[in-house]
């Protein structure tokens, strides 16, 4: 196994605007993140910055997805 090191950060943004977005997520050179869900288990993330956005779906109204 690769030795890792390297920092990852999460940060949140201004929730008062209602946006679908829960943080971006940066993950610097020679690191590693792992996002973890019971119903996909773990998934790794390589460097880079990305969105986190809340799962939503459109019925007769715009609903979120219970998470």
């Amino acid at each position: 196994m690769a030795d890792r090191s390297g920092t990852v950060a999460f940060s949140t943004p201004d929730r008062s605007s209602g946006t679908l977005v829960l943080g971006v997520l940066t993950v610097e050179e020679n690191a590693t993140a792992y996002l973890a869900r019971p119903e996909h288990a773990f998934t790794g993330i390589a460097p880079g910055a990305c969105e986190l956005r809340r799962h939503r779906e459109q019925a007769d109204q715009v609903r979120l997805v219970a998470g």
